[in-house]
């Protein structure tokens, strides 16, 4: 953040100007001070002719303190002092020291007119009253917050087919020492006695409240329905099938009253058998029977590497749920695993609060944990097992991510954040894609290079639900106003060089703004498509659809020559007037708009993103109305067809132009829609148990560091090799069996054994 060279910089090319700083390199004309007291550091500021501002900082309190002393400002053009310093100084790009040098000049010899802008635009920003005004609604609606009568805690209990254990759950909601909770129940168009036995228990004590849901949402959707209509300081869920010690709502709530610092506390597990009552015996734990190991104090790097160290029945704060955009309902399983890594990378602190248990989960072989298939779900973040290129935005520098002590081997990385965005990601969104959109804006995230924006316009005329805190939304000036005035208003009001148009159905490939972005800067003019992954409407299966190469022909004989979703210079976007909003075909219109102004594009062949076919209706509509549409078009420039124009193609442009840059498919397909699969190279190991029983298969593939890793359980694809492990181990992997044969191995199998499936015997 802080760093002298700006300063050395200016001393080294200004040698008869005298300048003044804590720290840096000294010389004949830059004096260091090292730390000083306030009033000493003021005394500094009222004499000086500039400010130097190139610290990186969201605000900039210090520029303001020079506005305050009359001091005009020169720096760099970080975070949010462009809003507030106007006329009272002048502020470059990041690294240009022409620039940086000449306003440092003009501010000195303007005869002071900076100056008395600054003192003026100062005084402006301090009318206190207003200000003080504004903080006091602030503290009181906190107040109100805190001291209203809504439950401690809300229970959220989803219910689907598990009516034979639904009373035993909330039995136990009932029975807890804690007397300040709130019970919702969602009945999640359950086919049995579920929803009657939920308003059973709902008439008997009005603490229990039900939900019942017209259609199934799953798990992941069941629970945001819940929490959507908690009033409950803290959420606590729990499965129709499990049960709540007696204890463990107090005992988590306690710690999250406790500690302000703490955002999701847990204590220990005790699996028992179908029954209920029987502990599940480990053999690495038979001295403390139902208990496994699991789960363990909390670890980021770990959860980021796809070891959930969370129960799913974890207490948390309501507002981590809104900052983060709750449950992702895209996760048939492992929701809970990729809820806990999300609000860890919001900076949301777990902690393992106490040893006793919280939760009585019980094993049943048809539970829904080891019928879904598995879910690769750290897919979704840049900081994943897959990815690992850059760190979370909650990431604390030179902290221990377990124990929040300080490291000093601890790796200190940029704050992306304080960067200025190069591309804005514009999401359109339209009736009934408003809770599909969070899949949009994950695949925003889960991007490798990270300067951007990501602005999301409704034009839904509906709420959009709670949306991670970093994006902005904006609102059409009309529902129903059209997808066309909806990327309008997008590309208006972000702050970037580049605006890539993304619908809210689709998704881009972890690396696509970082290929883009690698292409734009060397045609930084130019309009860059890509191939896409796409669906043919089955959800789950893909194939990857290959563009032409750019040929004006091609727009004015067969429609839009490539997808909306094409990163695109701004100015392309000013020079063309927008998207035309009166027809359906917005984006043929602005490509042959584009063509007309000179303007040309290049394809990188590869798939950057995924369409989504089974997800959208709006581009089936247009193709069956292909010809009304062309007319729309034909009315909009009938000089290509009535007045005997054509457009220029790129390769008749002085020198010519190659316009199609790179080409090959992402290997293995779609990384953020792919059906979890066995990769090559993987193993299937088959463990029985040393009490027998069906097999439980897990996959498991060595990573960059050659350590394991389970990527999948049952349900998964044969794999090269399989091995049975039986026996209660150690175990050791026989020699000579062929790939494809299955073996069976005795009991030394090392290297398996020391990657347990959670829950398992190693």
């Amino acid at each position: 953040v802080c760093d002298p060279e700006p300063v050395d910089e200016l001393a080294r090319r200004m040698p008869g100007t005298r300048f003044v700083s804590t720290f840096g390199n000294a010389t004949a004309n830059l004096t260091l001070t090292g730390r000083v007291p306030y009033a000493q550091a003021r005394e500094i500021m009222l004499g000086a002719s500039v400010y130097l501002a190139t610290t990186r900082e969201t605000f900039g309190i210090s520029t303001l303190q020079a506005m305050a002393a009359g001091v005009p400002t020169a720096g760099w053009d970080w975070g949010g002092q462009a809003e507030f310093l106007g006329p009272g100084g002048i502020l470059v790009t990041p690294g240009d020291y022409d620039a940086l040098e000449d306003a440092v000049r003009s501010l000195m010899a303007d005869g002071g007119t900076h100056a008395q802008a600054a003192r003026e635009g100062a005084e402006a920003i301090g009318a206190w009253q207003p200000l003080m005004e504004a903080y006091i609604r602030a503290y009181q609606r906190a107040i109100d917050i805190a001291e209203r009568t809504s439950p401690r805690v809300s229970i959220i209990v989803p219910a689907y087919g598990l009516d034979q254990f639904l009373p035993a759950a909330l039995d136990s909601v009932a029975d807890q020492t804690e007397a300040d909770w709130e019970c919702i129940v969602v009945d999640d168009a359950s086919p049995d006695r579920s929803g009657a036995i939920a308003d059973e228990y709902a008439a008997k004590d009005p603490r229990f409240r039900v939900i019942h849901n017209e259609t199934n949402q799953y798990l992941a959707g069941a629970r945001n329905t819940a929490i959507a209509a908690a009033r409950g300081r803290y959420i606590l869920p729990l499965d129709a099938d499990d049960l709540l010690p007696t204890r463990a709502v107090q005992t988590l709530a306690n710690a999250l009253d406790a500690d302000r610092t703490l955002h999701v506390a847990y204590g220990n597990v005790l699996f028992v058998d179908e029954d209920g009552r029987t502990p599940t015996v480990y053999p690495t734990y038979e001295r403390s029977p139902g208990h496994s190991g699991w789960p363990m104090e909390f670890n980021f790097e770990w959860q980021a590497y796809e070891r959930n160290l969370l129960p799913y029945s974890s207490m948390f704060r309501r507002r981590a749920w809104e900052q983060t955009g709750g449950y992702r309902t895209r996760c048939r399983t492992a929701e809970d695993a990729d809820f806990w890594l999300r609000l860890s990378s919001y900076g949301f602190r777990p902690a393992k609060v106490t040893t006793a248990d919280t939760l009585i989960y019980r094993n049943r072989e048809d539970s829904m944990s080891r019928q879904e298939e598995g879910v690769e779900w750290s897919r979704w973040f840049a900081w994943g097992s897959r990815h690992r290129r850059r760190p979370p935005a909650g990431w604390t520098a030179g902290l221990d991510s377990s124990s929040g002590v300080a490291s000093k081997s601890a790796d200190h990385s940029d704050v992306p954040s304080l960067d200025p965005s190069a591309v804005a990601v514009i999401i359109p969104v339209g009736p009934g894609h408003e809770a599909i959109v969070r899949d949009a804006i994950d695949s925003v995230e889960a991007q490798t290079w990270e300067q951007w924006e990501c602005i999301v316009v409704n034009d839904s005329g509906r709420p959009l639900g709670p949306l991670p805190t970093w994006v902005t939304v904006l609102e059409t000036p009309r529902p129903a106003s059209g997808v066309a005035a909806a990327r309008n208003v997008g590309i208006a009001a972000c702050h970037s060089t580049w605006f890539l148009p993304l619908d809210a159905d689709d998704l881009l490939e972890p690396t696509a703004l970082e290929t883009w972005i690698n292409v734009a800067n060397q045609h930084p003019d130019d309009i860059l498509y890509s191939d896409q992954y796409q669906d043919q409407q089955v959800d789950g299966e893909f194939n990857v659809h290959e563009y032409p190469d750019y040929d004006p022909k091609i727009l004015l004989k067969n429609g839009a020559l490539h997808a909306v979703t094409a990163l695109t210079p701004v100015k392309v976007w000013e020079a063309v007037g927008g998207y035309e909003e009166s027809t359906a075909w917005e984006d043929w219109a602005f490509q042959i708009d584009a063509a007309a102004h000179g303007i040309c594009s290049r394809r990188i062949a590869r798939p950057l993103f995924t369409y989504r076919k089974h997800r959208g209706w709006r581009r089936d509509e247009n193709l069956n109305e292909l010809e009304k549409s062309k007319g729309e078009i034909v009315r909009l420039f009938p000089q290509f067809w009535e007045g005997g124009q054509t457009l220029m193609a790129c390769n008749s442009c002085p020198g010519g132009k190659q316009t199609t840059i790179g080409g090959g498919a992402i290997a293995g397909g779609s990384s953020m829609t792919q059906r979890q699969s066995a990769p090559e190279g993987a193993e299937l190991l088959l463990f029985p148990g040393p009490r027998g029983g069906g097999c439980d298969p897990d996959l498991y593939q060595r990573d960059r560091d050659q350590r394991r890793r389970r990527i999948g359980p049952r349900g998964l694809p044969r794999a090269g090799r399989v091995l049975t492990l039986t026996g209660a181990g150690p175990f050791h992997r026989p020699q000579g069996p062929r790939d494809d044969d299955a073996s069976r191995c005795g009991p030394d199998l090392q290297t398996a054994a020391r990657f347990p499936r959670q829950g398992d015997a190693p």
